[in-house]
């Protein structure tokens, strides 16, 4: 063993022994001054044994924050005092010097996909035999928990609003008990043509063709008749409107509401109907419409379960449902009756989540930075925008790189927007752009990674984003990649991380809309001068997060 001449003692010693003198030196009030030299070889021997014989480490406990400057990490179990304020990283982000600061939000709870009910079976559930056939030939055999909460309270015909995370199984949660309801209808009462007795309404043209396909794969050789409607043909349908026994129409709001005008389809036979999505159809874009069709058709608050109904049963669902969606429905049905079922973990962080700090200008390096990894390994990546110009920008950017991507968001064609997202599904292309227009009813288990180019100024925006990844079925390793730049993006920002900190999930918060004050306690007061980094350019404005389909 070589010797080494300890700056201690002034001894030449062995250099396990220095470890340990200067371990001692700086953790004990114990040193080498203090003792003789056999007296310290004792004292020295008697640690070392402490050390090792019978000693338990403290367990590490989980980081649930994990920040470039480690004196912001946040660990569970953590907490803070009732009259001073939390510490956060993001509080002083809107300075210009903090450009290349981070920090990254991990999950600290099992994934809820992850906890099917292995004992219980879509059997138990009483569903129809040639329903449970398709669900066996999908793959599928245990239901999720959203599905084991709500299928069988939809089933009992009450009005159900549906709340859960992101890629949990909440379709077939309204689906099958739709589906069912039907085979019991059918021949129960001759409706006559295009009168339906079940309509599912949606947001998107994605996500309406989204279910469609789900229920045409579950209707295989059943005696259902399901009719699909988005945007592009409405003029077409009304100069030759179809004339057909129709038993589930799912359709967009704004052309239903347009056909259902124009008297193409009549709503007295309807005894169900879906808003999926709802707190987006309850935003203004749709609203007017939506309650239109709403007004058209008598909801009830209790039905008998066997005979044929006389009124029709509404079912919400969505994974960020507005706090007072009952003000929106009280002149429609009577909120008493609306029975809210959701599993707890729809507002919570499921990924892995990093925000970073960047300036304008720097933005597409960043990109290029984080994607081009990506693409050598063949991983499939989701880039989010809030306008289709950025969008846009984004894919052009990518491709002068020799990235191949595709850009998908509402100013496009229907037909040109499915074969985009033909491309990126079936692994054609790996790299997708998009606005919010790809944030609902994108159902891919393809994707990985998520970058958030533009941070949403809507947190429900946020969430659904990160749904896109995390799904069932998803890889386990997924996570979202945050470039925060403009000021009210480092307000929304630090309102996610104080949330967490206090152990609690993500707000709703609508800084687009909102009159509040949205500097609140999260801006320091020196700083407040300071909300425009004079390196950025086009931050004169702040573009609305999505647009219009």
């Amino acid at each position: 063993m070589l010797l080494q001449l300890c700056t201690l003692c002034k001894q030449a010693v062995e250099r396990p022994m220095i470890n340990i003198r200067r371990h001692l030196v700086k953790y004990s009030k114990a040193s080498a001054d203090y003792f003789s030299d056999d007296e310290y070889e004792d004292y020295l021997k008697e640690d070392v044994s402490k050390e090792t014989e019978g000693f338990i480490p403290k367990p590490k406990r989980p980081c649930i924050i994990k920040c470039r400057r480690s004196k912001f990490d946040f660990y569970q179990g953590d907490t803070f005092p009732k009259f001073e304020a939390i510490p956060l990283v993001s509080r002083g982000w809107q300075h210009r010097l903090s450009k290349g600061d981070y920090f990254t939000i991990y999950p600290t709870e099992s994934s809820p996909q992850e906890e099917l009910v292995s004992s219980l079976t879509f059997e138990d559930i009483k569903l129809n035999p040639k329903i449970l056939e398709s669900l066996e030939d999908m793959g599928i055999k245990h239901p999720t928990p959203i599905q084991k909460l709500g299928i069988p309270s939809i089933m009992d015909r009450k009005n159900v609003i549906l709340t859960a995370e992101t890629g949990c199984g909440k379709t077939l949660a309204f689906l099958l008990p739709v589906l069912q309801q039907i085979l019991q209808w059918k021949s129960l009462k001759h409706r006559g043509v295009n009168k339906p007795v079940a309509l599912i309404l949606t947001p998107s043209t994605e996500l309406t063709t989204q279910i469609s396909n789900v229920a045409k794969k579950l209707t295989k050789g059943l005696d259902i008749n399901i009719v699909t409607h988005t945007g592009g043909k409405t003029r077409k349908i009304i100069y030759n409107p179809p004339i057909t026994e129709v038993d589930l129409v799912i359709s967009t709001v704004g052309v239903m509401n347009t056909l259902v005008g124009n008297c193409i389809y009549n709503l007295d036979e309807v005894r169900h109907v879906v808003l999926d999505e709802a707190d987006t159809l309850f935003d203004i874009t749709f609203k007017k419409a939506l309650c239109n069709l709403l007004r058209k058709i008598k909801i009830g608050n209790s039905m008998d379960v066997e005979v044929y109904p006389s009124a029709a049963q509404l079912t919400l669902n969505s994974a960020t449902i507005p706090e007072k969606v009952e003000e929106t429905l009280q002149e429609i049905v009577d909120t008493s009756s609306l029975l809210r079922i959701s599993t707890g973990y729809e507002h919570s962080i499921r990924v892995p989540q990093r925000f970073m700090r960047v300036i304008g200008p720097d933005k597409p390096a960043e990109l290029l930075k984080f994607v081009k990894p990506k693409v050598k390994s063949k991983i499939p990546i989701i880039i989010f925008s809030n306008t289709a110009a950025t969008c846009d920008y984004t894919n052009i950017f990518l491709k002068k790189f020799n990235i191949n991507s595709v850009n998908l968001h509402g100013k496009m064609s229907l037909d040109y927007r499915r074969k985009k997202y033909f491309d990126f599904k079936n692994g054609i292309c790996n790299v997708l752009t998009t606005t919010d227009a790809g944030a609902r009813g994108l159902d891919t288990i393809y994707a990985k990674d998520v970058i958030n180019y533009d941070f949403p100024l809507v947190s429900a925006e946020y969430i659904h984003r990160c749904g896109r990844i995390g799904r069932i079925g998803s890889p386990k390793d997924c996570r979202v990649i945050n470039f925060i730049q403009r000021p009210l993006e480092v307000v929304m920002t630090c309102k996610i991380e104080f949330a967490i900190r206090k152990g609690k999930p993500i707000p709703m918060i609508d800084l687009i809309h909102s009159n509040e004050d949205v500097e609140g306690e999260f801006i320091r007061p020196d700083l407040t001068e300071q909300m425009s980094d004079p390196t950025e350019k086009d931050d004169d404005s702040f573009a609305k997060s999505g647009d219009e389909d």
